[in-house]
């Protein structure tokens, strides 16, 4: 009923604000706001060529990758000109994956209104897309708009009714063929076409057909070729075995099955998980010029961090030497299906997000935390292994990880956050009276998923921060008792003294320890305390898989 509440409020409060929108000429001056000194830590500015302000910030929520969100937009003209990229004067990148939050127009000077929005610099459609879903809205939001501008055409606003022109220059989908005026060149058995921009500046946009070892020119026609923003994409290209790029020229590649090495002769290349992906058969990576990064086994290294990691399947453990694991490092190796994370890593976001093949993971003692996304999308991920040594689980660390039915939050865990488990496969899981933190997305969305959390179990202690949450947002609750299964002496921990404990009640020898404090020590739950019992503890202790939750409270 609260929420209820407070969303009705919001909204009256956005109509009254919208009431007071009103048309004028595009060429006023607007009002301007100081949004410096106020803004939230984690908001960011962006101002684009028309001295219109945008504040945005990340969007945790969206799927597969982070966005950016404007929440408000300030001192416009009447045109809005969206930027190819957010970044502000201080140097944040907001990266070129962004849309407005449904009320961002809700801050538009009431004196000043936006006549036409410009799409057509936006890289990543997702923005665009995500406006049009929702014009209805934004046309009640800013009812002086009257023209948006995308790529391919031009929608047209009149009397709330919407309409779209398409640029003749631009063919659908469906009538779409090879365009024999974009200048190319011929290579490999296939073409590498190019744009130039001014009189003299050279750069590739995309390539086509292209097979064998390639190596790409650095000049077109006598012109030095230059990088320009959208990088170009060598991508779907079946054949081809090597790539070799010249100083000061940049790609996104990917999907190219049979590459095997990929040589860049500049100073520090664009290097990561996200400029190549996709190619399984990738085996080296060389940077004669730069002398930061160096291949090695295939592993692609600047310094202790691990940059990109080529060929590595089956069973695999990372060296010891590695301290970062960079984002999305493991995206060439789709047939990897478990790993050994060791104690010196301490970053690694994204390090295994999206392994469609990866079926367990051990995480060793040292690793502090489970770092955001570290196994996001992970579908097949079925047995992880949480040393005591981790205190935190990141932002989506095990989202969509569908098969994943039980995992054990060790005693050490004191943060669980947002989205760290949500679409998880788990029913239920058992958050210790340590976990102080528990994000309001951790198991799943608190807002639209109240029938499905029902359905999700919270085992945890009275009046803990488990009980508060899983009250809070639906969850079922049960209050565990405080004992820890296996914990024959009562500390709180497990160690050999309780299975050696066990043993000695077993043949009649004094343990000093209360009957009722022993009997914690009974795993299978067959009510004797036997040889079976301390051999469960031992096999626990050794790292061995049992199927009772020893160490958990009960």
């Amino acid at each position: 009923m609260n929420n209820k509440k407070k969303i009705l409020s919001v909204v009256l409060a956005l109509m009254l604000a919208l009431s007071a929108v009103i048309a004028v000429p595009s060429g006023a001056a607007a009002a301007q706001v100081d949004l410096a000194a106020s803004r939230d830590a984690d908001q960011t500015i962006y101002t684009d060529i028309n001295g219109n302000q945008y504040v945005w910030e990340e969007d945790l929520s969206a799927k597969p990758e982070i966005v950016s969100v404007i929440t408000e937009v300030h001192n416009v003209n009447g045109e809005l000109v969206l930027p190819i990229y957010l970044v502000s004067d201080d140097g944040r990148d907001g990266g070129d994956r962004f849309y407005f939050a449904e009320d961002a127009f809700a801050t538009v000077d009431p004196k000043i209104a936006i006549t036409s929005i410009d799409f057509t610099n936006m890289v990543d459609s997702i923005g665009v897309d995500r406006f049009m879903d929702h014009i209805d809205h934004f046309m009640e939001a800013c009812p002086t708009l009257q023209t948006i501008t995308v790529s391919d055409g031009v929608y047209e606003i009149e009397d709330g009714v919407v309409t779209f022109t398409a640029d003749p220059d631009e063919a659908t989908p469906d009538e779409a063929t090879p365009d024999e005026t974009e200048p190319y060149i011929e290579l490999n058995g296939g073409r590498l076409y190019y744009s130039v921009y001014g009189d003299s500046r050279f750069y590739y946009t995309r390539a086509e057909g292209l097979t064998g070892d390639v190596v790409i020119p650095d000049h077109i026609n006598g012109n030095p070729v230059v990088y320009e923003k959208p990088t170009p994409i060598i991508e779907d290209l079946p054949e081809l075995t090597s790539l070799t790029i010249p100083a000061g020229i940049h790609f996104y590649i990917q999907n190219c099955p049979k590459l095997k090495t990929i040589t860049f002769l500049g100073e520090h290349p664009s290097v990561n998980g996200e400029y190549i992906k996709n190619c399984p058969s990738l085996e080296r990576i060389d940077t004669p010029e730069c002398d930061e990064l160096h291949c090695e086994n295939g592993l692609l290294y600047d310094g202790s961090r691990l940059v990109l990691a080529m060929g590595k399947s089956g069973d695999y453990t990372i060296p010891n030497d590695v301290t970062v694991i960079e984002e999305f490092a493991f995206t060439n190796c789709p047939e990897l299906s478990s790993v050994t994370v060791p104690a010196s890593v301490t970053e690694w976001v994204h390090a295994f997000s999206g392994l469609s093949n990866l079926k367990k993971a051990t995480v060793c003692e040292g690793v502090s935390q489970i770092d955001f996304g570290a196994f996001g999308g992970c579908t097949s991920l079925e047995k992880v292994k949480i040393p005591a040594s981790v205190e935190k689980i990141g932002y989506w660390a095990f989202r969509d990880c569908v098969n994943l039915k039980h995992i054990n939050i060790p005693s050490s865990v004191t943060e669980v956050l947002d989205g760290a488990f949500m679409d998880a496969g788990l029913s239920q899981i058992t958050l210790l009276p340590e976990v102080t933190t528990i994000s309001d997305n951790a198991f799943g969305d608190p807002y639209f998923d109240r029938e499905k959390n029902k359905n999700f179990t919270i085992k945890g202690m009275k009046d803990s921060a488990a009980e508060e949450y899983a009250t809070k947002w639906g969850f079922t609750f049960v209050t565990l008792s405080g004992a820890r299964l296996g914990d024959a002496d009562g500390d709180g921990v497990l160690t050999p003294l309780d299975a050696t404990l066990i043993q000695r009640y077993d043949i009649n020898m004094d343990t000093g320890i209360e009957e009722d404090t022993l009997m914690c020590a009974d795993i299978d739950g067959n009510g004797v305390l036997d040889i079976v019992d301390s051999t469960l503890i031992q096999r626990y202790l050794a790292n061995i898989a049992i199927p009772y939750p020893v160490g958990q409270l009960f």
